[in-house]
């Protein structure tokens, strides 16, 4: 069994991927600031106290949600850019072992 890969076309996935996440924060830091400003006007009656009741903590925990998960993408393409980088290395020190074996 052999595991071979293309590392120029790994590396360019989490290129895709890291860029892919910055503007997923980006977007979500922007939609984020909209839903806490539209939060801020709701519940000034009794009607929108009730709602509030309920809203609030759905909203606090989507926010705790999304703050855990909000990194994954970023970290993902980091591990996956480190893999290539290990790969390569490994690749280079088999080669320099094979070209010794084989010249002693």
């Amino acid at each position: 069994m052999s595991l071979d890969m293309n590392l120029d076309a790994t590396m360019r996935a989490m290129n895709v991927l890291h860029g892919i996440a910055d503007q997923l924060e980006a977007a979500w830091r922007t939609a984020g600031a909209d839903v806490d400003w539209l939060t801020g006007a709701l519940g000034k009656g009794p009607l929108g106290a009730r709602f509030r009741a309920v809203y609030d903590p759905a909203h606090t925990a989507f926010q705790q949600h999304l703050q855990s998960v909000s990194p994954l993408p970023a970290a993902l393409a980091a591990a996956g850019m480190d893999c290539v980088d290990v790969y390569a290395t490994a690749e280079a020190h088999a080669v320099a072992e094979l070209l010794q074996a084989r010249f002693r």
